[in-house]
């Protein structure tokens, strides 16, 4: 029983593979038949077979999303075993080698000897040999971080590893890339490697053009040589992934000299006596692998969104932006965090100030607090806070809007917010612009999108009177027009429009899907998206619906591009002077 880890019953039961005789060792969990059972090839009948480890467990299936019957656990058993003889009758027939190299990192990283990790941050698709750097952490003994050596790794080290850069050594690293149709049995990995199995590895599976880079590269070796060198290998798993593993070299008594010019020869020129070589695991840090293991669009990576006030709203869409991989985020906001209102926005208390003049406590600007925040989570993208109005931004000149990628307006002021659709319709070029805002008591927020390949619908035509008797309204409110909902909890200064970070969070929320169904070119013209909240708090209050409320989730998509107004000042080119 002690050979079987998390096993409560085990025994041994009899079955045909590939028409002969085996035995399998069938382990019942704690949990069973709630978790399925686990099965073992005790006896090692099989030899080193995809999925199946050195302690005999045989990984048969990915059970996530499986559904167990409990109510007939032997059946469960049964099924299992299918797929297990299914798994092993493959690997004896060779069917599925290429699982080798799906899992090739895996069994890498259990090696014994594999007691170093690799932290890398490099760009995988450059598939060229050549020099990166390595730099030496004092994290558990000792723990690398690999990047290319045009990538300055002081913020990411220290944000990520919390390491001071003065701890930090750094050295060289050979990126070498095999070539495809490499294939290394994970029996090797387990055992330990010479540096002669290392040398025929690289010389056996690199093309010619490739042997004549790497010698060019280690004929000169580093001022910072300290008897070890680094490599990062790639070993294709199809046209689209390596797998990466790295090996340290040591040399014990130093290089060997060339007797003719008095220069070090790098081993893999001229082997010293006295050699080993070491294995370290990788852990990925790339953006683009991160995103994908979340199912995000990895093309928002290079790609620039400005955000135009970080309240409730727009921090949270902030925040989402790096979450989604945006590779630069533009923040324009001239106010600061108030303790009022750190219960609905991304900012806690603990970015309410700061300390940069002595024994005084100075407020953070939301930019500046939110820069801080993103950078410190997502150290990979970049965030630039402009700390002025809108008004002065454009005075500025600071921004090429056109460069931008998507703007998204969170300004929840519609005087201001139909100002800045005017300056961007007015541009020869613009990137879409997003307006988003919520409304009071949950009753629901919106996100209008517009300049999307179109001009026609924009903010300004949400605002008209609906006769030449009625005042100017805001056509999509859920509120019934002419009501208002500020409330004061001190008197003047202190008025607020009420509503909750579910109803903001919401509301940005939708900003972001709207975002990435625009990146898939989901969305045509300028439509309005409006999502409904609960409306009891709201009635409750003796507050009144618009009749586009009662409105179903059907008819708001059907007439999201109803509001155009045919004579719109802004987007018609009809503009009367301001």
């Amino acid at each position: 029983m002690k050979h079987y880890y998390y096993v409560k019953h085990a025994f041994r039961i009899q079955t045909e593979i590939l028409d002969g005789p085996a035995t399998l060792v069938v382990g019942l969990p704690f949990e069973f038949p709630s978790v399925l059972p686990l099965f073992f090839d005790a006896q090692r009948q099989f030899g080193f077979v995809p999925h199946v480890e050195d302690s005999g467990f045989i990984c048969f299936t990915r059970n996530e999303n499986l559904v167990i019957d409990e109510r007939y656990p032997g059946k469960v058993v049964l099924d299992c075993l299918e797929k297990v003889i299914g798994i092993l009758e493959m690997g004896q027939l060779e069917a599925n080698n290429q699982d080798f190299l799906e899992e090739f990192e895996v069994y890498w990283q259990r090696s014994d000897a594999c007691y170093r990790e690799a932290h890398v941050l490099f760009d995988e698709e450059n598939n060229t040999i050549r020099e990166i750097d390595l730099y030496l952490m004092s994290l558990d003994g000792v723990t690398y971080f690999v990047c290319e050596k045009s990538f300055n790794p002081d913020h990411y080290i220290q944000s990520v590893f919390k390491e001071e850069t003065k701890n930090v050594t750094k050295r060289r690293c050979l990126f070498i890339p095999l070539r495809e149709g490499t294939f290394i049995k994970p029996s090797q990995v387990h055992q330990k490697w010479t540096f002669k199995e290392l040398k025929e590895l690289v010389y056996s599976n690199i093309t010619s053009e490739d042997r004549k880079k790497l010698v060019q590269l280690i004929q000169r070796n580093p001022k910072s040589n300290t008897r070890y060198d680094y490599v990062l290998f790639g070993l294709p798993i199809n046209q689209e992934k390596n797998a990466l593993f790295g090996m340290v070299i040591h040399y014990e008594e130093g290089m060997i000299k060339s007797k003719k010019t008095k220069v070090q020869l790098h081993p893999l020129i001229q082997t010293p006596v006295k050699i080993e070589v070491f294995p370290f695991a990788v852990t990925r840090h790339h953006k683009d692998f991160l995103l994908a293991r979340t199912g995000a669009d990895s093309s928002f990576v290079g790609k620039h969104a400005i955000v135009i006030g970080v309240g409730a709203i727009g921090s949270v869409v902030a925040m989402g932006l790096a979450k989604s991989g945006f590779g630069t985020i533009t923040l324009i906001d001239h106010d600061r965090i108030d303790i009022e209102n750190v219960y609905r926005h991304v900012l806690g208390a603990d970015l309410l100030y700061n300390r940069d003049t002595p024994n005084e406590l100075n407020r953070y600007k939301k930019v500046e607090a939110l820069k801080i925040e993103i950078e410190r989570k997502y150290p990979l993208t970049k965030v630039i806070a402009i700390d002025k109005k809108f008004n002065t931004v454009l005075e500025m000149e600071t921004i090429d809007w056109d460069k931008a990628d998507i703007i998204i307006v969170c300004m929840g002021s519609p005087n201001a917010e139909m100002a800045i659709n005017r300056h961007f319709h007015q541009l020869s070029q613009s990137p879409p612009l997003i307006h988003a805002w919520v409304e009071p008591f949950g009753v629901g927020g919106h996100v209008l999108l517009t300049l999307n390949q179109e001009k026609q619908g924009c903010y300004q035509c949400l605002f008209r009177p609906l006769s030449d008797e009625d005042s100017i309204e805001n056509l999509s409110g859920f509120a019934q027009a002419g009501q208002s909902f500020t409330k004061s909890l001190g008197g003047c200064g202190t008025y607020f429009t009420p509503y909750s970070f579910l109803d903001s969070e919401e509301t940005a929320n939708q900003v972001l899907r709207t975002i990435h169904r625009l990146s898939r070119k989901q969305i045509k013209g300028n439509p309005i998206f409006s999502w409904k909240g609960d409306p009891t708090l709201f009635l409750n209050e003796g507050f009144k619906l618009s009749d586009r409320f009662h409105m179903t989730e059907e008819q708001l998509m059907k007439n999201s591009t109803l509001y155009y107004d045919p004579n719109c000042p802004v987007c018609s080119n009809k503009e009367t002077p301001h």
